[in-house]
């Protein structure tokens, strides 16, 4: 729109130019020169380019009618797979919790600490306790060894052989006691320290910093964070269509398609694990549980609500719906799902839709688009509403 606007501009000017080169002007070259502006601006202006050549070029997708796998939709609960409650395996005064609720650690990372000035304290005793042990059973070795020497030659009674043994074991038992309690206190030390298990995920702090606690309180809860259960509550139907064997529900395999809160056009797979083996009493529904590997895109914690979208075996038959690439879904102000829409007149419109099943790198389209219609699906940060553009269809491989 400039450029036709600036050419029209150069074509004014121009006639201005020739009427004031015939009429009024005299040297002839400005009138030359004049000309030679028109001409080149008029030759911008009156070439071949397309007047929308200023068009942004867009990867396109064009939205297709296809086979749609029926489902249902369930609300879920994110439930972590496993959890601890961690202590001090000896009592002290915590000095520095290092974690907080949330907290993504790995296993044998630092959680916690006591105050460690006791303990160091207690290895420095048990150290010289060694050391008096040592020299006394050196002592009493040597001692027995003189009396095996003079019982041999007679100068000594059995009874005085048996005393200096009797001495030299009791001083080895002292010196080994006096090593345990040297380990010990080292082992003290080292439980000054609180270390994660395993990898997971810092759920709950159960006490606070210059807290005084036992040995073995809780202070800490850590879940198990490399995996999440997801659990919904589903009709005696859906239970039913399952069959009661164990084995032939996992090889069933119901596809789960999970969404979270505030994020519908992420969508995760999860694989089915357990069902209930009775109702809850108040619903009339059975827990149906699955396993999902915890999103890297995203943070998921036990508790957060989510909905499974099932493709089981009670569902309605396959119907057609239109389908669009995944990437083409993007998020409008309030985090509902949405496609930037090409309109007749080569602009963009942020256009709602509701996304329903997802097939490999396709989405089913409930509500939003009809077939035949363009959309984005690559570069959304470069783009706004109302930008004009020029579609291109994305390369083969």
């Amino acid at each position: 729109m400039q450029k036709l606007h600036w050419c029209h501009r150069v074509q004014e000017y121009g006639v201005h130019i020739h009427a004031l080169g015939g009429a009024r002007m005299r040297g002839h070259t400005i009138f030359m020169g004049g000309l030679w502006v028109v001409a080149v601006w008029a030759a911008g202006c009156t070439g071949s380019e397309p007047l929308d050549s200023d068009a942004r070029p867009v990867l396109v997708a064009e939205a297709t009618l296809a086979e749609v796998e029926s489902s249902r939709v369930f609300p879920g609960r994110v439930q972590a797979i496993g959890e601890v409650r961690l202590g001090f395996e000896v009592p002290g005064h915590i000095e520095d919790i290092l974690v907080k609720p949330g907290d993504r650690v790995a296993a044998g990372q630092a959680l916690a600490r006591l105050d460690a000035e006791r303990f160091t304290i207690a290895i420095t005793q048990a150290e010289s306790a060694v050391a008096s042990a040592q020299a006394a059973a050196v002592e009493a070795e040597t001692a027995y060894s003189r009396a095996q020497t003079l019982f041999a030659r007679d100068a000594i009674a059995p009874a005085a052989l048996d005393h200096a043994r009797s001495a030299a074991e009791t001083a080895q038992a002292q010196l080994r006691g006096a090593q345990a309690s040297l380990e010990q206190a080292r082992n003290n030390l080292r439980d000054t320290t609180l270390l994660a298990p395993y990898d997971g995920l810092i759920a709950e702090r159960l006490v606070e910093n210059f807290t005084q606690v036992q040995a073995k309180q809780p202070i800490l809860i850590l879940q198990a964070y490399d995996r999440l259960r997801i659990s919904i509550q589903v009709p005696e139907a859906y239970v039913l269509s399952l069959g009661g064997d164990r084995e032939r529900r996992r090889q069933l395999r119901p596809r789960a398609m999970v969404q979270f809160v505030g994020h519908p056009q992420r969508v995760y797979e999860a694989t089915f694990d357990e069902v209930a083996t009775s109702p809850d009493p108040s619903t009339l529904t059975w827990a149906v549980r699955f396993i999902m590997p915890v999103p890297e895109d995203l943070t998921v914690l036990p508790g957060m609500s989510c909905s499974v979208r099932l493709r089981g075996a009670d569902t309605a038959q396959d119907s057609t719906g239109v389908m669009i690439p995944l990437s083409a879904v993007i998020e409008d102000s309030q985090g509902q799902p949405a496609v930037w829409l090409i309109d007749a007149q080569q602009q963009l419109q942020r256009h709602p839709v509701i996304l329903g099943p997802i097939d490999g790198g396709q989405v089913h389209i409930v509500e939003g688009l009809e077939a035949g219609a363009l959309v984005v699906r690559a570069g959304h940060s470069a783009i706004y509403e109302g930008m004009r553009v020029r579609a291109q269809e994305a390369r083969q491989p």
